[in-house]
């Protein structure tokens, strides 16, 4: 499990994150198979990479993305 809430990483934070989620080298060798991105103002902007990542990564089985600012436009 990887614990980074309270990190106020934003959006650009979290691409990058999604971004090493969805590369090769990390889906061949990772085990994290959890994710808390709890409070770290996430807003739905950055969902489109958080798809490709979770896509491309079966080894990931939790994600909690509570208390972001995400919303349905």
């Amino acid at each position: 499990m990887l614990d980074l809430r309270h990190n106020r990483l934003g959006d650009e934070g979290f691409r990058h994150i999604c971004d090493a989620l969805k590369h090769p080298d990390t889906i061949a060798r990772s085990s994290l198979s959890a994710l808390v991105m709890w409070n770290n103002g996430i807003t739905s902007a950055s969902m489109d990479c958080l798809a490709h990542a979770l896509k491309n990564n079966p080894k990931l089985e939790t994600l909690n993305i509570g208390k972001n600012a995400l919303s349905v436009d």
